[in-house]
């Protein structure tokens, strides 16, 4: 797995947030692209402006598309689906200064986290760069593409996923106000998986980085989702504990499916920004390929390791 870091302009006005996904290089940059792998990670750093954009419209008019205000910083982390290729109808943009670039190759990506921030000035400062560097000419032969060490990507995820969580709180807390809840009942063996995971979720789900959100989490439709993670992408995860799963079993699986719906609205989050893992002492194969086809992790978790625990710590 390689990190990078690519540069965009903000989206132009009438464009839509998904635009603002994947890598684009010019014709000249196809050796830096074809670098770029599958499941390597991308942070996108959106500018404060760019070139407006003269589109031919189906009249035979020209007309101007500015850029909205950027940002300014980085605004996602994006992880590489495919190599890239050249795009099928893909021309040169034309600009409202008289220029043109040809986007000519493009790697796919799907979102990781597009919530988190990192402004120009502590992204230059965890490169080491100048204070008033500004991106302009960023990457090898400027081609607005630079691969991040390990070291480099780590320091900016940790700032990245630090300024995530400031609105969840609150939307827990307006969440809760919608209605209460009462306990519900649970066996011996199914409470002490449930207690062990929320523990050290790190450890019993061999996942560094797992760390607790919430235990019990309630939800304003009265359900409530056995444990609730955040990992080290600071993306929630929703666990949902079995003691096992026969090949007939529906209840975990589609308890998964509902929870990862419900916390990718409730935190206004795109869906593949949630993960939802089936957690049991035993899962079916069938189940286990079911739960793939549908995006569901799963997780069998020896007996033996169901003991006491370091506790965990809360997100």
């Amino acid at each position: 797995m390689a990190y990078w870091l690519t540069k965009h302009w903000p989206l132009r006005k009438g464009d839509e947030k998904q635009s603002q996904a994947g890598v684009y290089v010019r014709p000249e940059d196809e050796n830096i692209i074809k670098q770029v792998q599958p499941r390597d990670l991308v942070f996108i750093y959106e500018t404060k402006g760019g070139k407006a954009e003269l589109r031919k419209m189906a009249d035979g008019t020209e007309e101007l598309f500015p850029c909205r205000k950027g940002q300014g910083g980085i605004v996602a982390l994006l992880e590489v689906t495919a190599k890239a290729f050249v795009r099928e109808g893909s021309v040169p943009e034309k600009y409202s200064d008289g220029s043109t670039t040809w986007w000519k190759w493009f790697a796919p990506t799907k979102p990781v986290n597009t919530i988190g921030f990192v402004p120009r000035e502590e992204v230059v400062r965890n490169l080491k760069y100048s204070p008033r560097y500004a991106f302009r000419g960023f990457g090898k032969n400027n081609s607005g593409l630079g691969r991040l060490t390990e070291e480099q990507f780590e320091a900016l995820l940790f700032a990245f996923t630090s300024e995530t969580g400031n609105n969840d709180e609150k939307t827990v807390q307006d969440a809760r106000k919608a209605k209460k809840f009462g306990p519900g009942g649970e066996g011996p063996e199914h409470l002490a998986l449930k207690e062990c995971v929320a523990q050290n979720p790190s450890y019993i789900l061999n996942e560094p980085g797992l760390r607790l959100y919430e235990l019990e989490m309630p939800l304003p439709t009265a359900d409530r989702i056995d444990v609730v993670l955040k990992d080290r992408f600071d993306r929630f995860v929703a666990v949902e504990i079995e003691v096992e799963c026969q090949e007939s079993e529906l209840v975990g699986p589609l308890q998964c499916s509902k929870y990862r719906a419900m916390l990718s609205y409730l935190f206004n989050r795109p869906f593949d920004e949630v993960r939802t893992i089936l957690v049991a002492y035993e899962i079916h194969d069938s189940v286990k390929a079911q739960c793939f086809e549908h995006g569901i992790e799963t997780k069998v978790v020896r007996k033996e390791l169901i003991s006491v625990q370091p506790s965990g710590q809360k997100a």
